[in-house]
């Protein structure tokens, strides 16, 4: 009985005096931490926003040169720009974090290596938005360790050119036009083409990379409709990527999507419904154009993977706040001479002479998920739950809760458990090669995150500052045992994160009035430690992490139109590498990175000049690939 009286008070206090939430639709708002938008004060999560402006400022030539300044993101590059980067959150695999383009998932199911081979540029970038822990529950599968949400530019009815150009050391250039334009006053559309080339800054390190993006709207008594589609194609030398025994590796990949949207808003519900294509075909030379190839170096590896799915939401605000309900189809499949199952008759590779793709596999995965939004006072909770199926593997719950306390106008606490998981890739499942063996066998992993912290925002500070600890079961690993030369895949029974993060954005300008030429200043770091169950092997992945971070960004405005911005980070990497050059077991070495960008605006032209890596300091992001040192380029952007 007193359980029922209890229940039937809470219920009372959070679900019937529940304020109606209607100012989440027109305000500031980040998307990514919940299904529909929540004012970041709101949400008791910790969101990292890089805003248009920012981009602007930044020295930033692509979308990991934007990311390896959040210090609870890792990025691992090999090669050049754009050549192949992994992204990792808050300790996690680079196959743990997902990547959505506008809310769209790009996880590649062939290896978490291509979730960067995006085709757009950062000339298409309006913002980035990245969840900081768990987001399964919402997201769905991928989401373990994190997620980033790149938001691209809206077609407008702003009619108007965008030109950008750049060049500088290594036989870099870049190229891009954008242009937003309307037809009949009710179509807006804004294109895109993108290009760059580089010769490398080593031997086998040249990149060269083309894309399109176009997104069209159209609004009409209905509801709206959205179009986006895009296409890419990037070759690069791989030194060294995958092995150091033979560095004149070179990989061609070319991607593409198609997705179309409806939106409708009657009163306080919104209906939201999608559906997407998208596709990706991987040439890997392990001898690049067969140059000295031995003789048992059969061919090159090929790989098809195919994408579609659907999905609806519904979000209802009412005096409940606000319940979102959702459902979503997607296929994944793959064709390819060296991953998943032998088929039965070889399919003729298109492009290739004699060339033919001896395996697939395809899995279909269902998630149907709610969740639920209330404020009352000073409270904000958010909970919900996702049904997760796949064809190849069991079915799944992921549940969690956010709660948040507004102590006074500007400052919050906020606290947080979640579920996760993430389906082994077909990587993990049937790759086989000279030291590595995959395991059909395998099992998808999963997580339990628990968060707790404060945020301060008001006009001069946004900051924040959290604990989390993640508890792993079942997670996927490449391992070794000491008396084995064979890194297979396995489940490794458990593994424990414990870390804490703080940031600070500063804006001098709105607390001091005659401070105008600093613009901004934003601090960030990280520490994470994390401990296996098991220690009688070696991992490759899951003890590879970023044990500390700390970045520095800054803006400054010298005047007559010149602005300039510095950005550092430092980075301690936890764990080992078979260094090829020393022969034997190396640490990875601390890092600390600098690099400064000047610019100069006259109307509409902004002339720039940047310098990477300005102390030229050497350094590796992943075993035996040399990054680059000391890179400059200047350039131009303008409006028409």
């Amino acid at each position: 009985m007193k359980k029922t009286v209890l229940f039937l008070i809470v219920f009372n206090v959070f679900f019937s005096r529940a304020e109606l939430i209607k100012e989440t639709i027109t305000n500031p708002v980040v998307v990514t931490a919940n299904s529909q938008p929540v004012l970041y004060s709101e949400t008791a999560r910790i969101v990292t926003v890089i805003d248009f402006e920012q981009i602007q400022a930044s020295n930033a030539k692509n979308i990991e040169d934007l990311l390896k300044y959040i210090s609870n993101v890792d990025v691992r590059r090999r090669g050049g720009p754009q050549a192949q980067a992994d992204f990792s959150v808050r300790g996690g695999s680079f196959e743990q974090t997902l990547i959505l383009i506008n809310g769209i998932p790009f996880n590649s199911a062939q290896t978490g290596h291509h979730n960067g081979n995006l085709p757009i540029s950062i000339y298409d970038i309006e913002k980035i938005e990245v969840l900081e822990g768990s987001g399964s529950r919402v997201l769905g599968t991928n989401a373990f360790s994190g997620a980033v949400n790149i938001i691209t530019k809206n077609a407008s009815d702003n009619q108007q050119i965008n030109f950008a150009t750049s060049g500088g050391q290594y036989g870099y250039y870049d190229f891009n036009i954008s242009t937003n334009f309307n037809l009949f006053d009710e179509i807006n559309s804004f294109y895109s083409i993108y290009r760059q080339k580089s010769d490398g800054y080593i031997q086998n390190t040249d990149t060269d990379i083309l894309n399109f993006f176009g997104s069209n709207t159209y609004r009409s008594k209905v509801g709206d409709f959205a179009l986006q589609y895009g296409a890419g194609k990037r070759n690069f030398g791989a030194n060294s990527f995958y092995t150091a025994k033979y560095p004149n590796q070179f990989e061609s990949i070319t991607s593409s999507f198609v997705n179309i949207s409806f939106t409708k808003k009657i009163d306080n519900v919104i209906f939201f419904v999608q559906s997407h294509y998208k596709s990706l075909f991987d040439r890997f030379e392990l001898f690049r154009s067969m140059k000295n190839a031995p003789e048992w170096y059969s061919g090159h590896n090929y790989h098809k993977n195919s994408s579609y799915g659907s999905q609806m939401k519904v979000s209802l605000a009412s005096d409940f706040g606000i319940s979102s309900f959702g459902l979503e189809f997607r296929n994944e499949s793959i064709l390819s001479n060296v991953l998943g199952k032998k088929l039965s008759n070889p399919q003729k590779i298109s492009g290739e002479k004699d060339k033919y793709f001896y395996y697939s596999d395809n899995r279909q995965n269902i998630s149907v998920f709610f969740e639920q939004f209330i404020k009352y006072g000073n409270i904000s909770i958010s909970f919900g739950s996702m049904y997760n199926w796949n064809s190849q593997f069991k079915s799944d719950f992921f549940g969690g809760l956010d709660l948040c306390y507004q102590l006074s106008e500007y400052s919050s606490l906020f606290g947080s458990i979640n579920q996760s998981g993430r389906l082994p890739s077909f990587t993990d499942l049937y790759y086989k090669g000279p030291t590595n063996k995959g395991n059909p066998n395998l099992k998808p992993e999963y997580s339990t995150s628990l968060e707790t912290g404060i945020k301060y925002n008001n006009d001069f500070m946004s900051s924040s500052f959290s604990i989390f600890r993640n508890f792993g079961n079942d997670l996927i690993d490449w391992i070794k045992h000491p008396d084995s030369t064979l890194w297979e895949t396995r489940n490794l029974t458990q593994l424990n994160t414990i870390g804490l993060q703080f940031s600070a954005n500063l804006l001098p300008k709105s607390l001091y009035n005659n401070i105008n030429w600093f613009k901004m200043l934003s601090l960030s770091y990280t520490f994470i430690t994390s401990t296996k169950s098991s220690q009688n092997y070696q991992s490759l992945y899951a003890l590879d992490y970023l044990k500390h971070k700390f970045t520095v960004n800054a803006l400054f405005s010298i005047g007559y139109g010149f602005t300039f911005n510095i950005n550092s980070n430092y980075q301690k990497r936890n764990g080992t590498y078979y260094s090829y050059e020393n022969n034997k077991e190396m640490k990875y070495k601390d890092i600390f990175l600098t690099s400064i960008k000047i610019s100069y605006t006259i109307s509409r032209y902004t002339f720039f000049m940047d310098i990477d890596n300005i102390f030229d300091k050497k350094y590796q992001d992943i075993a035996n690939v040399t990054q680059p040192g000391r890179w400059a380029r200047g350039g131009l952007q303008f409006t028409l």
